[in-house]
């Protein structure tokens, strides 16, 4: 009978030992991951004592728009209808206006309250300027009287022409010449003074 071992018997043998040494190196290898590894806490999750700062609410204001005053309709102009009436040969008279009736309207002046319009003696004109007759109411022939409201100064000096009785066409040029006249001024209790009276300017084409 031979007293070799076979590789069966001898694997059978070593088999303990085998298993001896791996254990020891796992246990070695935990004990070592275990050492290695820094320790950990779980603590409980504490909110922070100082917050954000609380939110101020803001108080805004809104002013509503001022409601404008409504515009004045002007009052509506009714149509005018012609009637069966009328009669189609009929004609619009011509109007006369008497300058000596004619009255003299007030116009305020503000800031010279030493305008007289009542006086004593009344101003003279001694320098008259005749009106540059315009060439296109020549040419139409036109004629008429300009009336012009006027303040003449203590010194007989016009100061304003304003025109009040119209002549399309003419006032300008009676404006212009009547601020070139020169007049004795007018007097209240022998003391010269600012007055403002009704001056009439006469455009006449010569025949």
């Amino acid at each position: 009978m031979s007293t070799c071992a076979t590789a069966d018997q001898l694997l059978k043998d070593a088999h303990p030992r085998i298993l001896r040494i791996a254990l020891l190196l796992a246990v070695l290898i935990h004990v070592a991951a275990f050492v290695a590894v820094p320790r950990f806490s779980i603590a409980p999750y504490r909110l922070a004592e100082e917050g954000p700062p609380p939110i101020e609410p803001l108080n805004i204001v809104i002013e509503r728009p001022r409601r404008t005053e409504e515009a004045r309709k002007p009052p509506q102009v009714e149509a005018f209808e012609p009637t069966d009436t009328a009669d189609e040969n009929a004609t619009i008279r011509p109007t006369a206006i008497d300058l000596d009736d004619l009255e003299m309207p007030l116009v305020e002046e503000r800031g010279r309250p030493d305008t007289f319009e009542v006086f004593d003696e009344p101003p003279v004109a001694v320098y008259k300027v005749d009106p540059v007759y315009p060439d296109l109411a020549r040419q139409a022939e036109l004629e008429g009287s300009v009336g012009l409201l006027i303040v003449i100064d203590e010194l007989g000096n016009v100061e304003r022409a304003e025109v009040v009785v119209s002549v399309p066409g003419l006032d300008e040029a009676a404006v212009e010449a009547v601020l070139r006249w020169k007049f004795e001024p007018a007097r209240q209790r022998d003391i010269p003074v600012r007055v403002r009276v009704y001056q009439t300017v006469r455009f006449q084409l010569r025949g």
